[in-house]
C-alpha cells in the first residue's frame, strides 16, 4: 500500500504517528488530536514549501501510528527531549 493510500485509512481520533524512511528508520515522531487530518496536512502545497517539511516528505515512505482513547492521552506518550 502506498503512503497516500495508507493515510486514507488512519483514524480521525487522537494518537501518535511515526514517519519512516526506506531503510525502516524512524525519521519523525508526532502527535495529533486528529491523526488523519494532521498527517494529511503534510501533503499540502503550503507545507511542502517549508524546507523542513519538504525534506521530511521526500524521505518518508511509510507511516505507523498508535491511536489513543482520548485527545489528552497522546501527550502522555511524548517524551521530553534531553537538553
Amino acid at each position: 500500500m502506498d503512503l497516500l493510500a495508507k493515510i486514507r485509512t488512519l483514524p480521525t481520533g487522537a494518537g501518535c504517528y511515526l514517519y519512516k524512511n526506506a531503510e525502516g528508520e524512524v525519521i519523525y515522531v508526532g502527535k495529533a488530536k486528529n491523526l488523519r487530518a494532521r498527517v494529511r496536512s503534510y501533503f499540502l502545497a503550503a507545507s511542502q514549501a517549508n524546507a523542513k517539511t519538504g525534506s521530511l516528505m521526500r524521505e518518508a515512505v511509510d507511516i505507523e501510528y498508535s491511536a489513543s482513547r482520548a485527545s489528552t492521552s497522546s501527550s502522555a506518550t511524548t517524551r521530553p527531549t534531553p537538553t
